[in-house]
């Protein structure tokens, strides 16, 4: 698995209004997945049926640092729970970053693009508190495509119920 920062660089660039920044491009190899990452509760969804705004840190793949990914998210998520479903809704800071991302998922559950938001269902059965995700980054202007993995880490200790 690849962690780049080639991700920020180009992210970094379209929030800079297009000025394309040319410098190197560093990498490394990362073979941690995000069942070692330091869970933030346990792994059990102990939330009953409801609508829930759950803080959310995105960190590099089986770490606690901070992701590039993350100053392109919002820091809070909404839980949708009933009958024995989760509905995950995480959303990008602007369309512009949610333009260039073509897929997402959560524990390899496929997230349906709205707006602003991926939208991710799975059974509460499955729920884990960090979840690994996979996105596809493209800009096909300038013939660029990424993707990079991160742990998605919900802090289900500290919800407020919406309704």
């Amino acid at each position: 698995m690849t962690i780049t920062s080639r991700v920020s660089v180009l992210l970094s660039t379209v929030a800079l209004g297009g000025v394309l920044l040319t410098m190197p491009i560093m990498s490394q190899t990362a073979t941690v997945s995000a069942s070692t990452t330091t869970q933030l509760t346990s792994n059990t969804l102990a939330l009953s049926d409801g609508t829930y705004q759950v803080p959310l840190n995105v960190y590099k793949t089986g770490t606690t640092n901070t992701s590039a990914m993350m100053q392109y998210m919002n820091n809070t998520a909404v839980l949708t729970i009933a009958n024995g479903t989760v509905k995950i809704d995480v959303s990008t800071k602007s369309q512009a970053d949610m333009d260039m991302m073509t897929s997402f998922s959560l524990n390899n559950y496929t997230g349906v693009k709205q707006g602003t938001h991926w939208l991710v269902s799975m059974p509460t059965s499955v729920w884990q508190n960090t979840m690994a995700s996979h996105m596809v980054i493209d800009v096909p202007l300038i013939g660029w495509h990424e993707e990079p993995n991160a742990d998605f880490a919900f802090n289900t200790a500290n919800t407020t119920k919406l309704h």
